[in-house]
């Protein structure tokens, strides 16, 4: 089942997120990897805490706000953050 998200805004928020999870686990890893493990690791991984909370929020207004109202045993969904095309499986 595939529907349109036409929410910019909600889309654009929800990509932003992501970018900086994915990002920030990276350097977290490279800094682990590299025996970095100061007040800036401390500071840098509490962001990154910060950030994954609200994408993981974000993920969950998915699923309230679109995925469920489509198809409410939703196993999983995909969004394009491009066209705003949401594909729930």
């Amino acid at each position: 089942m595939k529907i349109i998200i036409e929410d910019r805004a909600f889309i654009e928020d929800l990509e932003r997120l992501q970018y900086e999870v994915q990002a920030r686990k990276n350097i977290i890893g490279y800094m682990l990897e590299s025996n970095i493990r100061n007040e800036c690791f401390n500071q840098y991984h509490a962001e990154y805490l910060d950030f994954f909370k609200k994408y993981e929020q974000k993920k969950a207004d998915v699923d309230i706000l679109y995925v469920k109202p489509a198809k409410a045993n939703a196993k999983s969904w995909n969004l394009d953050f491009k066209s705003g095309e949401l594909t729930i499986d």
